[in-house]
Formats: C-alpha cells, sequence, structure tokens
C-alpha cells in the first residue's frame, strides 16, 4: 500500500497519429499542452505516436493537429476505452 498511488478512471479513445519531421514538433507542443504523452512512438520515414486521449478532447486534439500541420497528420480512432487518468 505504501508505494500505491490514487488514480481516477476515465473514458478515452487510443488514437495513432502519423505525420512527417515537420510536423512532430508541433504536435509534440499541443499534447504537451494538453498533459498528453504518447504511451509510444516509432520513428521511420514518418513519425507514429499512439495516445490516450479523454474522449471529450480527441475531437479538439484532432482539429489542432490538422491546423497546426496544414493538414499534414493522419488521425486514427483505435479503440475507446477505459484508463487510469493519476492525479
Amino acid at each position: 500500500l505504501a508505494n500505491s498511488t490514487i488514480g481516477k478512471m476515465r473514458f478515452g479513445c487510443k488514437v495513432e497519429v502519423t505525420t512527417d519531421y515537420n510536423g512532430i514538433g508541433k504536435i509534440l507542443y499541443l499534447l504537451g499542452n494538453m498533459g498528453i504523452e504518447p504511451i509510444s512512438s516509432d520513428y521511420t520515414d514518418k513519425v507514429m505516436l499512439t495516445l490516450i486521449v479523454p474522449a471529450e478532447e480527441t475531437e479538439k486534439l484532432r482539429k489542432e493537429m490538422v491546423e497546426a500541420t496544414a493538414g499534414r497528420v493522419g488521425f486514427e480512432k483505435l479503440e475507446e476505452l477505459y484508463y487510469i487518468d493519476k492525479e
């Protein structure tokens, strides 16, 4: 119990974001402002991030990413799930 943490169950979406190397800095900046950390990243000829985003913020994040990268971003919802948001 001494090492346990308290968290809050939230409903969200697992999302895959794909962009080029020019857009990744802008995307990481947006994610940092929203307090979202990628759960995985893959850097090849393009950059692919996997995120868990609160359900109510998913569409807002998609629009901001499209605007920030001038449309050079792929945004795919993989699944809806519950996750623990550590506060």
